[in-house]
């Protein structure tokens, strides 16, 4: 099957490479060993971190065009300076979408509204965090909830939640009354059953598959996938067609072909 892993981050101290050229590469040789052509990377600018500045994160992108795609990790909380880098590293430059994490702020608060305005009108994949703890979230993480309350403000823009909120039995059934929301499955444990059910409440066409590596392993991931009792048709959909999907209006507004 084709696959396309669109939840990854670097750097990471989880890899050798000193550079993040050299890094991105031992990621790409990982994925491909198990059949994984194209990864999405997250990632984090405006850091002075030798190696890992955003003059390399260009050349990286750039001499992995074909292999890699971009998204841009804003902080909502700081919105004039998020909507100024999503021009200039998804409108004018190589990125494609918007990632926002743990710490990024509460995406249903109508205040971050100039973000996701910015976001849509540069057709930018947008990938919400969201976790439910049972011990309570970090002061400014999203919940599928706060999701649900955003991409209702947007209902003809599509939302990925991230983790499928953690708790995914309730994650799952929270999104499903938003059908502009898809989930990402990576970066928890690969639970049996975590598959089937977001393909049963929400169709197979809003399940997105991620891995959240290096954090998470390429195969771990890929066994919720793989090992469910799903069709091919669905897994393939999960495993590329839904992420190639979301990716096609900036592809077609860069010129790209995706």
């Amino acid at each position: 099957m084709k696959i396309w892993d669109m939840h990854c981050h670097l750097p990471s101290p989880q890899l050798s490479g000193e550079s993040l050229m050299e890094q991105a590469e031992q990621l790409l040789a990982i994925a491909g060993r198990v059949g994984i052509s194209k990864l999405c990377l997250f990632l984090e600018v405006g850091k002075t971190l030798g190696p890992f500045s955003d003059d390399e994160i260009v050349r990286v992108l750039e001499r992995y065009y074909d292999r890699l795609y971009g998204f841009v990790w804003c902080d909502l909380q700081k919105t004039t300076e998020s909507v100024d880098l999503l021009q200039k590293w998804v409108g004018d430059g190589p990125m494609v979408g918007l990632k926002l994490g743990g710490y990024s702020g509460v995406c249903s608060k109508s205040e971050y509204a100039p973000v996701f305005e910015k976001a849509i009108d540069l057709k930018a994949v947008i990938f919400q965090h969201t976790w439910l703890k049972v011990t309570g979230n970090l002061p400014n993480e999203s919940t599928p909830q706060d999701v649900v309350t955003l991409a209702n403000r947007y209902p003809d823009y599509p939302f990925i939640c991230g983790h499928s909120g953690g708790d995914w039995e309730l994650g799952i059934r929270t999104v499903a009354e938003a059908p502009n929301v898809s989930i990402g499955i990576g970066g928890f444990y690969p639970t049996s059953g975590v598959v089937e059910m977001g393909v049963r409440q929400l169709g197979a066409d809003r399940v997105v598959f991620g891995s959240d590596a290096p954090g998470r392993s390429f195969s771990s991931q890929l066994g919720k996938v793989l090992g469910a009792d799903l069709p091919d048709e669905a897994k393939q959909k999960i495993l590329y067609d839904n992420f190639a999907r979301l990716m096609d209006p900036i592809s077609r507004a860069k010129g790209w072909t995706s």
